[in-house]
């Protein structure tokens, strides 16, 4: 069961639930009946949105069967707006369970929702990502009375340093992840996204997935399932929220600059083949980086595919020696505050070409990226408390959106589960929802919004109104 919590919300209420029940749509109604059950017991009465997780290589296998689950769960949502997607694991209060659905379930007066969807993401991406923003600000049904009379006492009350730090909307956006022949582009759906609402709202969310086969994920919304779709939910909000990212890499002193590329391929780092530069920068020989063997396991892809389909088998890493180098020696884009876009090169193609996740441009200078342990252990703390810097003293949901090859490599599988549940004993009142994704929105006020790999991105909702003067606990920060 997940754990109570002990003290009631005041302005908002919400609950969580999960179920492992083999049969989808039984998963589907249990986990948002348990989800419903407990916003009640937090004082909530009727749901203003919905949140639903499951997993994709047990649910989402087919369509079929994650028909079941969706329609199981929007039989209890009823006309509550909801969205999600399939999942590389399920983070929730009891931590990180695999193989299973989680829901939350969110009430209050001070925020509103409106969900958008954006078609045909890997035909015109940066479209996908415009459609999902701006119909789900079209189909937000703002509260005329009491967030805006908020914002009036916030602007009597507070100084102009505070007000210019609050925000009153922000987004989630949900997106096609990764699979063995497909880029997630998320870089060109948040670029579409961005030409709707600029630079300055907060974007968090992630990229669907399948339990890591590589094969095909889905996302969801209202009852309605998508396998090709970029879906927003535009939240306006008259409580203090929060945003921050993490994931532990540090920059070492190893740099090149992208002297040829074409979207996402770089050809040359430094003038000469980009693979050859990234074997030296980390200190193996192309051979070590690229074997025969390796190539070999590409070239049997489609093999893979089919095996991993049919036997409903997890898809083993070790088997891509590659993606292990890659993920612990990634890029990053450092900004002129230090913040750090991580960019993970996927595989080698065309000879010595390296593929990546984003776009990467010419003339872009790349650091190489080293793990530092303590920093990528502390990375979903050290995010969930920059995010209180905004978010106050009160968190009451936590979403945390974290990579899942980030658990696999850097992490390792059981170490993230032991995080959340240090999470969830440091933070007992708050409510946690979250997934392993194949990509992540991020948002920092310290740096320009991104999508990015490798990465743990943060939101927090407080239990705060915009208009409380209360203090962030900075000792505990």
């Amino acid at each position: 069961m997940v754990k109570e919590c002990d003290i009631m919300g005041k302005y908002v209420h919400a609950g969580v639930g999960i179920s492992k029940a083999d049969d989808p749509a039984q998963a589907g109604k249990e986990a948002v009946e348990m989800a419903l059950e407990k916003m009640k017991k937090d004082g909530g009465k009727k749901p203003t949105f919905g949140i639903l997780f499951c997993s994709g290589g047990k649910y989402g296998k087919n369509r079929e069967t994650l028909e079941e689950l969706v329609s199981g769960a929007h039989s209890i949502f009823k006309d509550v707006p909801w969205v999600g997607c399939t999942t590389c694991g399920e983070i929730s209060n009891l931590g990180v369970i695999e193989h299973s659905c989680v829901a939350s379930v969110i009430s209050s007066d001070y925020l509103q929702a409106g969900i958008g969807i954006g078609t045909k993401v890997h035909e015109n991406p940066e479209n996908a990502g415009e459609l999902a923003v701006k119909d789900a600000i079209k189909n937000l049904k703002r509260e005329k009375m009491i967030t805006p009379y908020l914002r009036y006492l916030a602007e009597k009350k507070k100084s102009s340093v505070e007000l210019m730090k609050q925000y009153s909307y922000f987004m989630f956006l949900f997106s096609p992840g990764h699979t063995f022949t497909l880029s997630g582009m998320e870089d060109a759906v948040l670029q579409g996204a961005h030409r709707v609402i600029g630079h300055n709202i907060p974007i968090i969310g992630g990229t669907a997935g399948d339990d890591a086969k590589m094969i095909g994920n889905f996302e969801f919304a209202n009852g309605v399932i998508y396998n090709d779709a970029a879906i927003g939910m535009a939240i306006s909000v008259g409580l203090k929220v929060g945003f921050a990212f993490g994931h532990g890499y540090i920059p070492t002193n190893k740099t090149c600059i992208v002297t040829k590329s074409e979207g996402y391929i770089v050809h040359e780092l430094d003038g000469r083949p980009a693979a050859e530069v990234y074997a030296e920068l980390i200190g193996i020989k192309f051979e070590e980086l690229w074997s025969h063997k390796t190539n070999m396991m590409m070239k049997l892809v489609p093999v893979v595919k089919a095996a991993v389909k049919y036997f409903s088998a997890k898809m083993d890493s070790k088997m891509i020696p590659f993606a292990s180098t890659a993920y612990t020696n990634p890029f990053g884009i450092i900004d002129l505050h230090g913040n750090i876009a991580v960019r993970v090169p996927l595989k080698v193609v065309k000879g010595k070409k390296l593929l990546f996740a984003e776009k990467i441009p010419e003339n872009m200078v790349l650091n190489k990226l080293k793990i530092d342990p303590k920093k990528v252990i502390n990375a979903e703390s050290n995010a969930i408390q920059d995010a209180r810097k905004d978010a106050g003293a009160k968190p009451k949901i936590i979403f945390i959106f974290d990579c899942s090859l980030r658990r696999i490599f850097a992490l390792g599988e059981k170490k993230l589960d032991r995080i959340i549940k240090s999470i969830n004993k440091k933070y007992p009142d708050a409510h946690i929802l979250g997934f392993g994704s194949m990509g992540e929105y991020t948002f920092n006020p310290k740096s320009e919004p991104v999508a990015n790999s490798a990465t743990v991105s943060i939101g927090i909702i407080s239990d705060e109104l915009i208009a409380e003067k209360g203090k962030t606990q900075t000792k505990d920060l």
